[in-house]
């Protein structure tokens, strides 16, 4: 049996995947506390909550606050045997970039997650955690032979294109060069983000972090005419989807992960129109929106997390 927990960490992604029961990680949400209002909760309160003290693996999809600087506050209390990365740049040991706070949030907030994972590169490396590029394994076996996980994206090419550029800014000396730089992988940090699928029994999901269709290959669209589950990209704004992506989509349920609010357009419901015209027999969830009336597949009672239970016979979401 493999469990899939979609945590309401409110716009960010925090996913745990559960298989023969040892546990295992993809990203971590955010550290800004203000975020954790209403149903949402950190990953930190909800490891501590389920008790979990081991995690198996875990991977990060890409360089954003809102996917990795959650990890950082889980670090005290739990136990994490391997690391899988899209890409492990030469930046050990490095000072944090520090550039003051006179610049927008989503910049502060790049360089905030670039810092958190350089650390937890260091942290992996001092305490001999197993660190792998996840890119170069291609397709992996984290938690035993029978749950496989494949990197659909990015390409390798890319993703090392990807690291040299984080190297080439982290050692520039000119600090109106080094903002430049930072910008420009700030903006180009979701198009590296790994898109992952993972099998076990006969069921699949595809984990599509914030890498949207308009940058994927064509063999990756050829994985979603017949999930069973979908993390929509990017929170689905509206460059979740597109026509190639529309014309094929044949998934039974699709997730979205993003904050009631609805900030940056995200959960737009432009989106779930063209789905359900695409296909009507799609059913939606949402990590963060309990009730949202006409698409939500009905109100839930775990308001800390959307739950699948893959067992021999079904797909079962804990409502």
């Amino acid at each position: 049996m493999m469990e899939i927990i979609f945590i309401n960490v409110g716009y960010g992604d925090a996913i745990l995947v559960k298989h023969n029961s040892q546990y295992g990680l993809i990203d971590g949400g955010s550290s800004i506390q203000e975020e954790f209002q209403g149903n949402r909760i950190s990953l930190k309160d909800y490891l501590k909550k389920e008790n979990i003290t081991k995690l198996e693996f875990v991977i990060i999809t890409h360089i954003h606050e809102d996917h990795v600087c959650g990890i950082s506050e889980i670090l005290d209390f739990v136990t994490i045997k391997t690391l899988y990365l899209p890409y492990i740049p030469r930046i050990l040991d490095q000072e944090d970039i520090n550039i003051g706070n006179d610049f927008r949030f989503s910049l502060l907030g790049y360089i905030q997650a670039l810092n958190a994972y350089k650390n937890l590169i260091t942290y992996a490396k001092r305490n001999n955690i197993a660190c792998f590029n996840v890119v170069e394994l291609g397709v992996f076996h984290p938690l035993g032979p029978d749950l496989e996980i494949t990197v659909l994206e990015p390409s390798h090419d890319h993703a090392e294109r990807y690291a040299r550029r984080i190297e080439s800014a982290c050692a520039e000396t000119n600090t109106l060069v080094k903002i430049k730089q930072l910008e420009a992988l700030e903006r180009d940090s979701n198009d590296h983000s790994l898109v992952l699928r993972i099998v076990h029994d006969g069921y699949s999901c595809v984990l599509a972090a914030d890498n949207c269709p308009s940058n994927w290959r064509a063999t990756t669209f050829s994985f979603i005419q017949n999930e069973n589950v979908l993390k929509l990209p990017h929170h689905g704004q509206l460059d979740a989807v597109n026509k190639e992506f529309l014309d094929i989509v044949g998934v039974e349920y699709i997730v979205t992960s993003s904050s009631s609010d609805r900030r940056n357009n995200s959960s737009n419901p432009e989106v779930y129109r063209q789905l359900r015209k695409a296909n009507k027999d799609i059913k939606f969830l949402f990590t963060d929106e309990i009730t949202y009336v006409p698409f939500a597949l009905g109100e839930r009672n775990d308001t800390s997390s959307v739950h699948f239970t893959f067992t021999e016979k079904t797909v079962e979401v804990t409502m």
